[in-house]
């Protein structure tokens, strides 16, 4: 009978794979065998998976889960999953020395529920600094509350009962990046024994730019990790009073120097100013205030071109992939320095972006008017303070007087024909117009078809048009086919979020149509409710024909379940009526989903000859073409064929690195 192991070590990653070699090895190196290693990837788009398979122990398990950028959740999976009595945490960019669970094996006794040691900060070649854990006092609850961290998370050891005793690492998306430390004081103040070893034994990775990526981030959420505690604390004081507003100030202290560090001394004073606001007693913020006023530029790497890209439109759908998919590649091209611009609430879209992505968070009020005049007036000052050279929109329009403006034609304007409400009709002409002025002012544009750049180039003149450059969206590594999954009899799919273009109340007409010959067919719809209004009148056509039982809505799905619907369906419907791109045409085609789609705008030039293909207002032509390859299975087998060796066309590595092409030559335009 095989023993459970003595320690399980948790291993969050994404889109570090060769870091995550490192670490392994770093593991396998040990001279304690007793151990698992869980490695919780988040559906990474590099080779990581390949890794962990090349290295081929059983002791290192593999499970893919997606994680929405909060890496806590990625914990407490690993925390689920262990059968060891003590849980090590070990992040994908770091490494353990050789002797580190030899050295912490004696601490692991029932006199102790933590154990936790120094670590070398490093940048992949040299040592920069030592970090020892505690002090002992750090492990009294108001202690670690007022003075902070004690233990870095790559160099602790936990037992595993304590861990589920407090509920695991806390997802809430307002603690993130401080989850770590919010985790300690739970621990701490459950009762929980630490053995502090004054031994540098693991080595934490620091990255370019890592420091200042989210300053503000990371101190708003350790303010509200340290409110949370202080405000459950027993029988508070008034030294207990004092000692809260210094370590408030401490935090904004904090933060003001990594944006000093980086360069941007007007973040930087404003947080010295609130730092002095809760605590004016402490020399050294006056002193960073001071310098925080000299005029400074904002350290680069070497002759790096800075590019502001302004998320700020990226709230749903292709946006939102686009950009998650680009920035990572785009961060790795030694020619660009990234900054990311976002409002805050977009955080749980995109949770902390790739290394040597600089995230900017936006704090106004929302709303199309409010954001049209922060754009336009406030976006073209930010930009020229950062210094940026090149500002990059990923949305038709951006602000028409920031440096160097690049746009994305990605939104087809040709939907305000299919929607007749006055409200609706007001808002798409007024992006009409907008896209217009940002095409003419702009000093390169991408679109991501060939249809795009035709009908969103409203026939201006050539010198403009010829500033366009085609580069279409790419696929993530994970769509691909599983020849083990068995595809559903009569089961339809479509892919979109709900709102009028996407043509859905006429494959509810169709659906009903196909009772009559395929009356076991069933559909459903993954998609976010984007249009309520649209969304109640599908609910009544469906009400109205009396199929509820044929269709089902999924809502928005997570990239795991969509591959795992593309894989099953038997048919793939896209019956949108405007598509500048359709994105899912090409997950579908990965997964080798057979096709059925419109044969307008630019499905055609997405699908070629992998899909067959309808009007799209055409309700018996839609029935046709889904009956034809409902009843052909060799029709189906064709299509998913030729789809697989399309799909080749796309990737997301290739439009990140034609994209950076045209980011640079935006500038030298300058």
């Amino acid at each position: 009978m095989t023993h459970p192991p003595l320690i399980t070590i948790v291993i969050p990653t994404y889109n570090q794979a060769d870091w995550l070699r490192e670490a392994l090895h770093s593991v396998l190196a040990q001279r304690v065998e007793n151990w698992e290693a869980i490695v919780i990837n988040n559906h990474s788009a590099d080779h990581t998976e390949a890794v962990v398979a090349e290295i081929n122990d059983p002791r290192i398990r593999l499970i893919n889960f997606a994680n929405h950028g909060i890496i806590a959740a990625s914990r407490n999976i690993g925390i689920d999953e262990a059968q060891g009595e003590w849980v090590a945490f070990l992040d994908s960019d770091d490494v353990w020395h050789a002797d580190k669970l030899e050295t912490c094996l004696p601490s692991l006794t029932n006199d102790a529920d933590i154990v936790t040691h120094g670590v070398h900060f490093w940048d992949g070649s040299r040592i920069l600094r030592d970090w020892l854990p505690g002090p002992e006092r750090r492990a009294k609850l108001r202690n670690l509350l007022f003075e902070g961290s004690a233990m870095s998370p790559s160099a602790t050891i936990i037992r595993r009962s304590l861990l589920q005793q407090v509920g695991g690492v806390s997802e809430d998306d307002a603690l993130c990046s401080a989850e770590d430390y919010e985790l300690q004081l739970k621990l701490v103040k459950a009762g929980a024994r630490i053995h502090f070893l004054p031994l540098m034994l693991s080595k934490y990775r620091i990255h370019p730019g890592q420091q200042s990526k989210s300053a503000e981030r990371h101190m708003q959420a350790s303010l509200l990790a340290v409110q949370k505690h202080y405000d459950a604390l027993p029988r508070r004081s008034w030294h207990d009073a004092l000692r809260f507003r210094q370590r408030l100030a401490s935090l904004q202290y904090g933060a003001g120097r990594l944006y000093q560090e980086a360069g941007d001394q007007i973040k930087a004073c404003r947080f010295f100013i609130q730092s002095l606001r809760q605590w004016p007693l402490l020399p050294r913020n006056w002193v960073a205030l001071l310098l925080s006023l000299i005029p400074h530029g904002p350290k680069t790497h070497h002759d790096r071109l800075p590019v502001l890209i302004n998320g700020l439109h990226a709230k749903s759908g292709g946006g939102v992939t686009y950009l998650r998919n680009i920035l990572g590649d785009l961060a790795e091209d030694r020619r660009l320095t990234i900054h990311l611009l976002l409002h805050e609430d977009q955080y749980t879209l995109f949770g902390e972006p790739p290394e040597g992505v600089r995230l900017h968070l936006l704090q106004f009020k929302t709303g199309f008017l409010r954001l049209l005049l922060w754009e336009q007036l406030a976006l073209p000052i930010l930009a020229r303070e950062m210094l940026a050279v090149v500002t990059f929109s990923p949305a038709n329009y951006g602000p028409l007087a920031a440096p160097n403006p690049v746009i994305l034609l990605r939104n087809s304007l040709a939907v305000v024909q299919r929607d007749k409400r006055l409200n609706k009709r007001v808002y798409w002409g007024m992006l009409t117009l907008a896209t217009a002025l940002s095409l003419i002012t702009c000093r390169r544009a991408i679109a991501v078809s060939d249809y795009a750049r035709r009908s969103l180039s409203f026939g201006l003149p050539d010198l403009i048009v010829k500033r366009i450059e085609i580069i279409n969206h790419g696929i993530a590594p994970a769509f691909t086919p599983d020849a083990s999954v068995p595809r559903e009899q009569s089961t339809l799919l479509a892919v979109c979020d709900i709102y009028v273009q996407k043509n859905l109340h006429t494959l509810i007409k169709a659906m009903a149509m196909l009772q009559t010959h395929q009356p076991s067919a069933h559909l459903l719809i993954a998609g976010r409710i984007i249009d309520p209004d649209y969304y109640s009148e599908l609910l009544q056509h469906i009400e109205q024909l009396n199929i509820g039982h044929s269709i089902t809505f999924l809502g928005g799905c997570s990239q795991e379940q969509l591959i795992k619907l593309y894989r099953s369906c038997t048919v793939f419907v896209f019956p949108s009526t405007i598509e500048t791109f359709g994105n899912p045409l090409v997950e579908a085609m990965a997964c080798g989903a057979p096709i059925a789609s419109s044969n307008t705008t630019a499905m055609p030039e997405v699908v070629g000859d992998a899909a067959r293909l309808f009007a799209p207002l055409d309700t018996q032509a839609m029935v046709e073409a889904i009956c034809g390859l409902l009843d052909d299975p060799a029709a189906r087998s064709e299509l998913s064929r030729r789809g697989l060796e399309r799909a080749h066309l796309y990737s997301w590595k290739q439009t990140a690195a034609k994209t950076a092409d045209v980011l640079v030559d935006a500038a030298r335009r300058d």
